[in-house]
This record gives C-alpha cells, sequence and structure tokens, in this order.
C-alpha cells in the first residue's frame, strides 16, 4: 500500500510538473544598482526600468499568441494607450537570413497597420533594429514601434517597443531601450 501511495505522489508531481512548467527553466528578475531590472529566462535576457511590469508565459490568457515569451508593461498608466514592449520567439525559416527576416516582417506590419510608415531601419552588429508608425484601426491612436530582431544559429528573438506617438518621452525612451537590450544568454 505504501508503495502504491509513494508511486500516485511521484507520478502526480511529474504530471503536475509537466503541465505547470516547472521543468522549464524559470525566468528570474533581479535588480541592478541603477534601479533597473533585468529578466532572464535561460534563453534572452533584457533590461527594464524597476518603473515596469514583467509579465511571463505564466501570466498570459489564451489570447496571446504561444510564441510571445514576455511583456514588459509600463506602470505609468495611459488613458489611450499603455507602453509595452513584447518579446516573441520565432524559427528563422530555412535558408533566409536575418535581413530578409526583418524585411519580411516590416511588410507584414505594413499590410496589417493603417497609415505605416517607416521612420528608420538599421543593422548594429547583428541587431536588425527597425522604427515604424502605425495604427491597427481608423479609431486606434497612431503608435510607434520600435523593433529589434536577433538571431542565434535557427532562433529568432523579435522585441517590439509600441507606445503612442505623442507620449512622455521618458516612457518612450524606456521602451525602446528595452527593446533595444534584448540579448541571447551565453
Amino acid at each position: 500500500m505504501k508503495k502504491i501511495a509513494i508511486t500516485l505522489l511521484l507520478a502526480s508531481t511529474l504530471l503536475l510538473t509537466g503541465c505547470l512548467g516547472f521543468g522549464e527553466d524559470a525566468p528570474v528578475v533581479t535588480s541592478t544598482a541603477d534601479q533597473k531590472g533585468v529578466y532572464a529566462n535561460g534563453e534572452f535576457q533584457a533590461q527594464f526600468p524597476e518603473t515596469w511590469e514583467v509579465f511571463g508565459k505564466r501570466d498570459f490568457t489564451s489570447e496571446i499568441s504561444s510564441n510571445t515569451q514576455t511583456v514588459f508593461r509600463s506602470k505609468k498608466k495611459n488613458e489611450v494607450f499603455i507602453a509595452n514592449v513584447s518579446v516573441v520567439k520565432n524559427i528563422l525559416p530555412e535558408g533566409m537570413i536575418i535581413g530578409d527576416y526583418s524585411k519580411k516582417l516590416n511588410e507584414s506590419s505594413a499590410a496589417v497597420l493603417q497609415n505605416y510608415k517607416k521612420l528608420d531601419e538599421k543593422d548594429e552588429s547583428g541587431k536588425m533594429i527597425t522604427i515604424f508608425q502605425g495604427k491597427r484601426s481608423t479609431k486606434d491612436p497612431l503608435l510607434k514601434f520600435v523593433q529589434t530582431i536577433i538571431s542565434k544559429e535557427k532562433t529568432i528573438l523579435i522585441a517590439t517597443a509600441a507606445f503612442i506617438t505623442n507620449e512622455d518621452e521618458v516612457v518612450a525612451q524606456e521602451a525602446q531601450n528595452i527593446a533595444q537590450s534584448i540579448q541571447f544568454v551565453q
């Protein structure tokens, strides 16, 4: 009887661990001396001001894409739109390089957003950074996006900051800094 109880306990623990994701690398948030947090999940990391909130995969509802790894959100609330940065992980299609992937992603954004306008595009040591603006519908505010794409082997990480075009300058800069701080963990 004792053996059966231990076996059932062990089996249910393993089952729950698989269902709840405890086997994954749990994200770690640490603080630095300059009041910044560092989010790391074993695969990538990003720096963020402590005036922002961090949401991991376990915090998401079914409405969030399964490719979304993390979302950072400003605690400074705006009635129109809350500045945020999402980090999405994808697989680089066979035969495609990061520059081509970035171009396809921009074409997709241009097709989906109204009033799409590319403001800047640059390659900073393998980080593809594109800045653009647009709105999801005619009723939505005009948003500015700062999108950073990095790759390692076949994995692509896309950090996209989104904020209204007349956002508080500090919040807009914080969002941009978060998106551009994304890097793979060695």
